[in-house]
């Protein structure tokens, strides 16, 4: 299980992590027990930033990739892209290590750029 600490002090787990009644019970007294008086559990629905009605995944765009090379935290690439915190993580978490290793077997260095990432996936699209 990973857990996963944002800039803006967030914690999330790398993974949706399923727990029957007795094992969210267990967790949640597990919890209380670390952390008196700052552990309450709520009921949630998770947000979509999808339109009303939903529709299909948008697909990223060169520009998107760009963006995901860039020092900006998960969470403002998230606002500006318009997309899912969780998105942009899992993104990045499968192009930039591939990019990264496409790159420096180029021999292309810092910052890069939207032609190199055009290059990266042939005539350029997103996925």
């Amino acid at each position: 299980m990973r857990i996963l600490f944002s800039q803006n002090g967030m914690i999330d787990f790398g993974d949706p992590v399923w727990m029957g009644p007795e094992q969210f019970e267990k967790f949640v007294r597990l919890m209380k027990r670390l952390f008196p008086k700052h552990i309450e559990v709520h009921d949630v629905e998770e947000e979509s930033r999808q339109p009303p009605g939903g529709g299909t995944p948008r697909r990223w765009t060169v520009d998107e990739y760009t963006e995901l090379l860039s020092g900006r935290g998960n969470t403002e690439l998230a606002d500006r892209l318009h997309r899912s915190e969780m998105s942009v993580r899992m993104k990045r978490g499968e192009f930039v290590p591939a990019f990264l290793a496409w790159a420096y077997r180029k021999g292309y260095t810092f910052p890069h750029s939207k032609r190199q990432v055009n290059e990266f996936f042939g005539k350029g699209g997103g996925t």
